[in-house]
């Protein structure tokens, strides 16, 4: 929840700025009724979608979901954070932001130390480039290199890249020159101690440098490739170590660049290096990011999902390529995020089939890649058939893939599919699966999914409750929260039922994710349907019996099993007080639906 100071500047914004002209300075908008209709800016729109409330002042897509008030919108067309929105629409509002926090001693001492960090990495960024352009030897070698790779003079300079020659010291003599410690190099991992103790070397010696950019921009650390082969424990690739300033786990190459196009297109296409993701990025394919040749993590997945909902995993052909975009895969399925594979034929990397192929050629297979539980199924099937693992390990590695998915339709294909293919019950598949956290992932649903099927109880109760808040004492709000699952939606029911926001817009202002404004501004743009109180009083009562009926059902299936598995106990008390509690819970059903014992 947000400052009583900072809600106070929000609110004097909105008064100030009209949603519809803020979106009206990206975006062409049309009068229609009593909103706005445009092309949406957050999907390939033909038809307007995205609709513009002036008066409750947030929109909404009917295609891809996308919603919010107007920092939700900047934030998401911008790729920028809360904070960054805010600053930008005070200035255009003419608010004055109240001032931040004083901060302690340490925070500002790590605050300075941090953007000195930074300020080295550019000023020795700008070295490594001119050590590529230079006349000495090495120095051509590593441009010839990269021109046999089809990497332009235009390119090396759009993503800056360099060239440490094979010196011991040429970075050490430069940052004597500019006033830059040994001590901070070997902070930022750019020099190393030697072993002896006497003195240190460049890191990077004789590599072609592709300087890391964190989302901002700012160079947060470096990767480097050996320029020849790589000698004995000399690896062909390196990234700076971790640092105050650069966790690989945090971190995709190109994010910085190719964001707004992957925001747009609402998909991201995964590379596993440096030279993949040049490639295709300089070959029109925009959206694409990578790892720095070391596996994906959740947390670059929940990066990602900050601009996207659908990933198209293209690594390299080869059986170790596979094995790591499955591994990428179930990390993406795990986080809710749409995603498939792309099988790239014969075993090559993606650089190299575009170098044979063409780019419209790639184009073409990453449209026609793989949804990721069916290549996992398929590839499984296949190495069963080989005989390389058995049938047991099979099933048992595929209802581990089965339980990373949150989606509870695709979850449910999954299943159907993988005990087709392998021939067993689907009961005895499921036993295996483990159940969903249904609190983990919020917000990770792409639109289409935002509430689930088994939700949509609890989601009618939300939708009433903003279109008529006088029904809340009627409907004892403390017993309802108890009876929902879903993590979102109850997060919404609790904040209107505290009854703090008396308007919808300071309502949406409290959601600072955009996932939970998308979310908020569904809702609320669907609730138009409901015109008569006394009716959606009903249909919140009848809701909330079908919360509780659903409730006991579980109880009641729990108490079934342990009737069952005691049946072979000497404990006959413990039966019989089972099956009395089993009792109850059929009479409490049936005083629900108004039947008589």
């Amino acid at each position: 929840m947000k400052s009583s100071s900072s809600t106070s500047a929000i609110a004097d914004i909105k008064a100030r700025l009209s949603i519809v002209d803020v979106i009206q300075g990206f975006v062409s908008l049309k009068k229609s009724g009593k909103n706005h209709i445009g092309l949406c800016p957050f999907h390939d729109d033909n038809n307007p979608s995205m609709h513009v409330n002036d008066e409750k002042g947030f929109f909404h897509c009917f295609s891809c979901g996308a919603g919010g008030d107007v920092f939700g919108f900047l934030m998401r067309y911008s790729n920028i954070g809360f904070g960054e929105a805010l600053k930008e629409l005070a200035a255009k509002a003419g608010v004055r932001l109240p001032a931040p926090r004083p901060r302690t001693k340490s925070a500002r001492k790590k605050e300075a130390a941090a953007g000195r960090f930074f300020e080295i990495n550019s000023l020795v960024s700008s070295f490594y480039s001119q050590n590529l352009l230079a006349s000495r030897k090495n120095s051509a070698q590593a441009r010839e290199y990269l021109e046999s790779r089809g990497v332009t003079s235009k390119v090396i300079k759009e993503f800056k890249l360099g060239f440490v020659p094979d010196s011991w010291d040429a970075l050490m003599k430069f940052a004597s020159r500019n006033n830059i410690s040994i001590g901070e190099l070997e902070e930022l991992g750019l020099v190393v101690a030697r072993e002896s103790g006497s003195g240190h070397y460049d890191r990077f010696r004789n590599r072609i440098i592709f300087p890391i950019n964190e989302i901002t921009g700012r160079i947060c650390g470096f990767g480097g490739r050996i320029l020849g082969e790589d000698g004995p424990g000399q690896p062909k690739y390196m990234n700076s170590p971790e640092s105050p300033v650069f966790d690989k786990k945090n971190v995709l190459y190109g994010l910085y660049h190719s964001k707004s196009e992957i925001g747009r297109k609402r998909k991201a296409v995964l590379v596993e290096g440096y030279m993949d993701f040049i490639k295709l990025y300089t070959n029109g394919i925009r959206n694409v990011v990578a790892t720095l040749g070391t596996a994906f993590t959740s947390e670059h997945a929940r990066l990602l999902r900050r601009f996207c909902q659908e990933v198209v995993i293209v690594y390299d052909g080869d059986a170790a390529g596979i094995r790591s975009a499955v591994r990428a895969g179930e990390i993406l399925l795990e986080q809710g995020i749409s995603s498939s594979i792309c099988r790239i034929p014969d075993g090559l990397d993606p650089d190299d089939y575009l170098g044979l192929h063409g780019p419209e050629s790639l184009g073409e297979l990453i449209e026609d890649a793989v949804d990721v539980s069916d290549f996992i199924i398929d590839d499984t099937f296949t190495r069963y058939r080989e005989k390389k693992i058995s049938s047991g390990e099979s099933i048992r590695f595929l209802a581990d893939m089965v339980s990373k998915i949150k989606d509870p339709v695709r979850r449910a294909e999954a299943v159907s599919r993988a005990t087709g293919v392998f021939g067993i019950r689907e009961s005895e598949f499921l036993s295996l699966v483990k159940s969903p956290d249904p609190g983990k992932n919020r917000g990770s649903l792409a639109p289409a999914a935002l509430v689930p099927e088994k939700s949509i109880h609890e989601r009618e109760i939300v939708r009433i409750l903003l279109k008529f808040p006088g029904l809340l004492s009627a409907a004892k709000i403390e017993n309802i929260e108890k009876h929902f699952e879903n993590g979102d939606l109850k997060v919404i029911l609790k904040r209107v039922g505290e009854g703090e926001f008396t308007e919808i817009s300071s309502l949406m202002s409290s959601f600072e994710e955009i996932e939970m404004q998308q979310l908020l501004s569904e809702l609320i743009f669907s609730s138009d349907d409901l015109i008569d109180e006394t009716t959606s009083e009903k249909i919140l009562n009848d809701c909330v019996r079908e919360l509780e009926l659903r409730d006991i059902a579980f109880k009641r299936n729990e108490v079934i099993d342990r009737i069952r598995k005691q049946r072979d106990s000497s404990d006959k008390s413990l039966e019989r007080e089972l099956v009395e509690k089993y009792r109850d819970l059929v009479s409490m059903e049936k005083a629900i639906r108004g039947t008589v014992s």
